[in-house]
This record gives C-alpha cells, sequence and structure tokens, in this order.
C-alpha cells in the first residue's frame, strides 16, 4: 500500500518518489505533514488514505484491546451492581470454610455476594466463578465501605484468625449496627470476646465436627463405618 500510495501520489502531485513516499508514510502513520498537497486531486486522494488508515488502526485497536476492555468494565459495573444493591452479603476471607460456602452460593440469584480478601491471589477463584471481589484489609473502614457496608444485610468473618474477624466484627457494627455478623472462631475461648463486639451469630468448626462425630457414636442403627466422599455423615 505505502509504494502504490508513494508513487499514485508522485504522479498526482508531480513530486519525487522519495517526497510522496515521506508524506504517504506520515499520513498512514497518522503523524501528519506539514507539507500540503497543491492539486485537488492529492487532496482528495490523501483525505481518502487518511480516513482508511485511521479505520484500520481503530480495527486493530479493537482487536487487541477489545477483549481486555470488555472485561475491565463488565467487572466494574458488576462491582457497582452487588455493592450498590440492598441487602447484600459480604463474606471475608478466603478460607477452606469461605470456598466451601460459596460453592453453595454459586447460582444463587438471592442475593448479591461480596467477597473481601486480603491478597489478591485469594481473589482469583471468586471472580473466575462470577463473584464481585475487593482486595483490601477487610478490618477497615475503606474497604468496607467499598464493599456497600451500609446496605449490607449480612457480614460472613470467615478468617482463620480470630482477631481479624473481631475487628471486622466491630468496624462492621460501627458502620451498620442492622448489618447481621456471622462470625467463624478458631478458638473457642474467644467466643465470648467475638459476643462483646456485637457478633450476632459464632460458628466454631471444630466444636460442629465434634457434634457430628458424637451423632454418629450415638447412631444406634450403625454397624460398620462406610466411605464417603462428600465429608457428610453417612446416612442409613
Amino acid at each position: 500500500m505505502l509504494v502504490t500510495g508513494s508513487v499514485v501520489y508522485a504522479r498526482l502531485e508531480g513530486l519525487p518518489f522519495i517526497d510522496a513516499a515521506y508524506t504517504i508514510v506520515m499520513i498512514t502513520t497518522l503523524i501528519g505533514t506539514g507539507r500540503d498537497p497543491v492539486t485537488v486531486s492529492g487532496k482528495l486522494f490523501l483525505m481518502v488514505l487518511a480516513l482508511t488508515s485511521a479505520g484500520i488502526f481503530l480495527s486493530l485497536v479493537v482487536q487487541v484491546f477489545g477483549p481486555a476492555l470488555a472485561a475491565s468494565l463488565y467487572k466494574e459495573w458488576r462491582m457497582k451492581k452487588s455493592v450498590e444493591s440492598d441487602g447484600h452479603i459480604i463474606l471475608c476471607g478466603m478460607t477452606g470454610t469461605a470456598k466451601s460456602l460459596l460453592s453453595r452460593m454459586k447460582g444463587n440469584p438471592a442475593r448479591e455476594v461480596v467477597v473481601l480478601v486480603k491478597d489478591e491471589k485469594e481473589g482469583v477463584e471468586p471472580s473466575d466463578e462470577g463473584f464481585t471481589v475487593i482486595s483490601g484489609d477487610f478490618t477497615t473502614k475503606k474497604v468496607l465501605e467499598q464493599a456497600g457496608i451500609e446496605r449490607a444485610a449480612f457480614l460472613i468473618a470467615a478468617s482463620d484468625d480470630d482477631a481479624e474477624n473481631a475487628f471486622a466484627c466491630l468496624s462492621a457494627k460501627l458502620m451498620n449496627p442492622k448489618v447481621r455478623v456471622l462470625v467463624r472462631v478458631s478458638v473457642e475461648e474467644n467466643r465470648e470476646k467475638l459476643e462483646e463486639v456485637g457478633a450476632d451469630v459464632i460458628i466454631s468448626p471444630a466444636v460442629l465436627a465434634a457434634e457430628a462425630i458424637l451423632a454418629g457414636l450415638a447412631d444406634s442403627k450403625a454397624t460398620a463405618p462406610r466411605p464417603t466422599r462428600s465429608g457428610r455423615l453417612p446416612t442409613t
């Protein structure tokens, strides 16, 4: 295109080939040139060439950056929709408990779920599954505001660190006294402290596991252990 355009423009303007080629290169690369054509045919030729070059350039930009831009815009729209919805759920921490919970919430349109993680790497999996993810310290006012704590109906503090859960609970209650806070406790001795900071429901995986085991031992119908892949107690 450059050679052909240079030859045509050189004939239209009566220019040496190298001068015509310089003008064509400047036009097709969208840089522009200070040398204006003299003839009407030369002006029309450069106008068509400039519009064609611009179209090709925009087409390449869309093909290269279009998918990434679309994904970024969708992510921003999804986040805005989630945090501005009334009665959504905020999940703090990406632990085994949180992952198991999200797997059961996936595809449930009843409430929007916003996942707060301290490390961006932890947010890759829930983000790929369609959840809104915000990275940052979820015990701070700034991050909870980004998650829309003022409009949230529930906050689930699922971190393995009881101190983090306590601070998240305290911050959430100060910012929205009506939010219902469910907290995971790792050390049973910390239950009282979590109650003091306003936790509405406190769940201990260790206690739940012990109760499930005791229930299995007390099952008079159980005769022999049976394998299970789901982690649930086998039923008879």
